[in-house]
């Protein structure tokens, strides 16, 4: 079993098109699909290439007549906005299932062939992992990423926020030690270097799952931790996502020129948007480079 890619991080919000409007205007995305699809799913979506990696904004819809509601429309009436799950490219699904069965972690493959996705009460974080070959043979979308020749140089070089790729996606933990060991012996994640939460007030583990796809496993020390709610409400759950830019000071003024967004200076080499203006997502940007993470 191999990850091979970062696929994309979900996020569910109450209105799609407040939600592309509002990447469009700070992110500059290219968006490569958008569209309807019917039940199981029930759901209106976009997929928004940003640099290294692919957000999607994902509206799920009210059950039509006699229909149940589905899984995702029952999490956001629950949990409101916010990230729902984190998407990777694998290759080697049936040998990732029996690895989670030996483990004692529930899976099932929610109706899609050659897809895993592990028990959130049973693994850290909700997770689909997605087998379209080793060499992505059956990939079906036409994400850019995947193009040769693809250059991020767009977003670093060109859009005033110069990102230089994701720094790593945020997932909310009860114990860090014990999750990153879960990480380590199912997912084959590699573990960065100690070193310092970027989350503020959380004792942190970073793990690598392959190259642009580093995971802050981050344990609120404190109430005081921006993500303890999250913990609180949902349990351990993916929080957002955080950018490495160019210039710290130049994105900001961006961002301050977008939507009247508020930024939160959380260190000298850290900021973050205000979650209430950002669909309960959090996006931090950073010029810290992360100790022993693939270049």
């Amino acid at each position: 079993m191999k990850i091979t890619y970062p696929y994309h991080l979900t996020m569910l919000v109450e209105d799609l098109a407040e939600a592309e409007e509002f990447y469009d205007s700070v992110f500059s995305p290219h968006c490569f699909m958008r569209g309807y699809a019917p039940l199981p799913l029930h759901r209106t979506a976009a997929l928004l290439n940003i640099s290294d990696t692919v957000i999607e904004p994902m509206q799920c819809l009210p059950p039509v007549g006699d229909e149940p509601a589905t899984t995702m429309y029952r999490f956001v009436d629950r949990f409101g906005p916010r990230v729902h799950s984190m998407a990777m490219l694998v290759s080697g699904a049936p040998e990732l299932a029996e690895r989670f069965e030996a483990a004692g972690v529930r899976w099932t493959d929610g109706g899609l062939p050659n897809h895993v996705f592990p028990h959130p009460k049973d693994f850290p974080g909700l997770f689909e992992l997605a087998d379209f070959g080793p060499n992505l043979e059956h990939y079906p979308l036409a994400d850019p990423r995947m193009r040769a020749g693809f250059d991020q140089g767009y977003w670093r070089d060109m859009h005033p926020l110069g990102i230089a790729h994701t720094s790593h996606y945020t997932l909310v933990v009860r114990d860090a030690e014990v999750a990153a060991q879960r990480y380590v012996e199912l997912l084959d994640a590699r573990r960065l270097p100690d070193q310092p939460a970027v989350t503020p007030r959380a004792r942190s583990v970073f793990v690598e799952l392959t190259r642009g796809a580093v995971i802050e496993l981050a344990e609120p020390v404190d109430e005081g931790c921006p993500f303890a709610p999250d913990l609180d409400l949902v349990g351990e759950t993916w929080c957002g996502i955080t950018f490495t830019v160019v210039d710290l000071d130049r994105a900001v003024q961006h961002l301050d020129q977008r939507h009247g967004l508020d930024v939160d200076r959380i260190a000298a080499d850290l900021v973050a948007l205000d979650r209430a203006r950002t669909f309960g997502v959090h996006h931090g940007f950073t010029t810290r480079p992360l100790l022993g993470a693939t270049a």
